[in-house]
């Protein structure tokens, strides 16, 4: 049984949504979502929602392939996917560039992402890593 939770606070637990899961990774109506595949529009519909409530740790699914993801915020989530609509969006809204974002920026490989990010990296081991882990040649 799965359990996930949308924007609204609703659990979805049924056979359609798990489908969905297992091709997308997150729910269509879920914050992640947006983010992963940097859906500036709908998601701008929802950032007074996330600044109002002071939510900030994406929530993760286990039908994701990487769980390099788990207790991130947003900005690191959608730093890892490369969406930088969004990213530039959380940025100009209160959101700060530390190492753990600049580490997951620097496997979704995108150089717009990595040229924000590289001013303030302080652990040159850490991305080394984690651009040769995820086949970043460019960034590495």
């Amino acid at each position: 049984m799965v359990l996930t939770l949308n924007i609204d606070g609703i659990f979805f637990i049924n056979d359609q949504d798990i489908d969905i899961l297992i091709e997308f990774g997150f729910l269509p109506s879920s914050i992640e979502n947006y983010l992963k595949y940097d859906d500036i529009d709908t998601f701008k519909g929802h950032l007074s929602y996330i600044i109002d409530s002071k939510i900030d740790i994406a929530v993760w699914s286990p039908f994701e392939w990487s769980n390099k993801l788990k207790n991130h915020d947003y900005l690191a989530f959608s730093g890892f996917f490369g969406s930088i609509d969004c990213f530039k969006l959380l940025l100009m809204n209160g959101y700060v560039i530390n190492d753990s974002v600049s580490c997951l920026v620097v496997c979704s490989g995108n150089p717009d992402l990595f040229h924000l990010c590289n001013e303030g990296v302080s652990n040159l081991l850490d991305h080394i890593n984690y651009s040769s882990e995820y086949f970043q040649l460019s960034i590495l």
